[in-house]
């Protein structure tokens, strides 16, 4: 995996998921499906093996494009079903994080945004949304493993 100048890495791991979980029953209010995404909330993912994660900081300002293109690989390889991502929010303990989430060979960025001790909130947007997302926050970056990701 390339490089990545918007990110500096951590890592994290994602159980196995049944992928029975959908993202309107997982986050119900807390979660919000900007135009485009309206199929994504009952979406049922395919099950999926137990995943290690590399976890990078955001460190400049980018649209999700480049973010999740600075890795340097397909997006496939780089996103999380939406189950997944339930997954991320009931195990994470707090932060800011921006996950690429495939469904229906579309692609969508949700901004996990977990609270210590009072439940997570879901925010997504089509991948070519391109929305900016600003390093001031230093959000967090989910990406399945896929080597080491490097600053």
């Amino acid at each position: 995996m390339n490089s990545n100048p918007f990110v500096s890495p951590f890592k994290y791991t994602l159980p196995p998921n049944d992928g029975k979980k959908t993202l309107n029953a997982s986050f119900g209010r807390r979660l919000r499906l900007e135009q485009g995404c309206e199929h994504l909330g009952d979406y049922i993912s395919p099950p999926t093996e137990s995943m290690s994660e590399d976890i990078g900081q955001q460190v400049k300002d980018a649209p999700s494009s480049q973010i999740f293109g600075g890795f340097g690989v397909e997006p496939g390889k780089l996103a999380h079903t939406p189950a997944q991502a339930c997954d991320a929010g009931e195990l994470i303990r707090g932060g800011s994080f921006l996950v690429l989430i495939e469904a229906d060979k579309e692609f969508f960025v949700g901004l996990l945004s977990v609270f210590h001790g009072d439940g997570w909130h879901l925010d997504v947007l089509k991948l070519d949304a391109d929305h900016v997302w600003s390093a001031e926050h230093r959000r967090l970056v989910l990406v399945p493993q896929q080597g080491t990701v490097t600053p």
